[in-house]
């Protein structure tokens, strides 16, 4: 499933918000985001996030290695659904790879979702 969100016509230069899930087995699955994650995309990354951490019995990636900015409202939005996962007992991680940009950004703020960050 791949899910494509047009940024906003005010807007040309930013990139449209992808996301894709791909389910490893029955319990895991990934969650694969690129572009901009912006106050456009953010809605709809939290719906998808809420339906899968709520479906998932025990854990969830959020790939974001091919994010090309993340702004305010996403980074509230990983946090969010990093408080979720804690409550509903699923293992939430954040992947960054090379996306400096994205860790940089989440370096800055002291929120929850650090605590689930790899390389």
């Amino acid at each position: 499933m791949t899910i494509v969100v047009s940024s906003s016509t005010q807007c040309p230069d930013l990139t449209p918000l992808r996301l894709s899930v791909e389910r490893l087995d029955h319990d895991h699955l990934v969650i694969r985001v690129a572009g901009d994650v912006d106050a456009v995309g953010t809605p709809r990354l939290r719906e998808l996030l809420e339906a899968k951490l709520r479906g998932v019995t025990r854990a969830v990636v959020l790939d974001l290695s091919a994010v090309t900015f993340l702004s305010s409202a996403g980074l509230s939005e990983l946090d969010r659904a990093h408080l979720l996962a804690a409550e509903l007992g699923v293992r939430f991680t954040v992947h960054v790879g090379e996306a400096r940009q994205v860790r940089r950004v989440i370096e800055l703020f002291p929120l929850a979702v650090f605590s689930a960050v790899d390389g």
